[in-house]
């Protein structure tokens, strides 16, 4: 039986297009907006995650950042409307056809 205390997801880097791209654990919130997380391809690219996310939080916001450094990487551009359209879509897909993940993977 699984655990249901397991270690937070915390990896120093994603492999994202064949490129390790490191994440940073920090807040950079400011009085008017919390960041949960963020992309930045400048001066190289890497991702930012609040420091304070917890549970499924910190996995589907590493992989929301995910989806915005494949839409820079490939020149999509995509906007936060369409990110979080494929966040949620394609969590969604993958959680309700776990046969299909594990396909992909294997």
């Amino acid at each position: 039986m699984p655990s249901t205390h397991q270690k937070p997801l915390k990896p120093s880097s994603l492999r994202i297009a064949s490129m390790d791209v490191p994440v940073l654990y920090e807040d950079h919130s400011d009085s008017e907006e919390i960041v949960l997380g963020q992309f930045s391809s400048v001066p190289s690219p890497f991702i930012t995650i609040h420091p304070g996310l917890t549970g499924r939080q910190r996995p589907l916001t590493m992989f929301h950042e995910a989806l915005h450094a494949l839409s820079s990487f490939y020149g999509l551009e995509l906007d936060e409307r369409a990110v979080r359209t494929l966040e949620h879509g394609i969590v969604g897909l993958l959680r309700d056809n776990p046969a299909l993940c594990r396909g992909l993977i294997e």
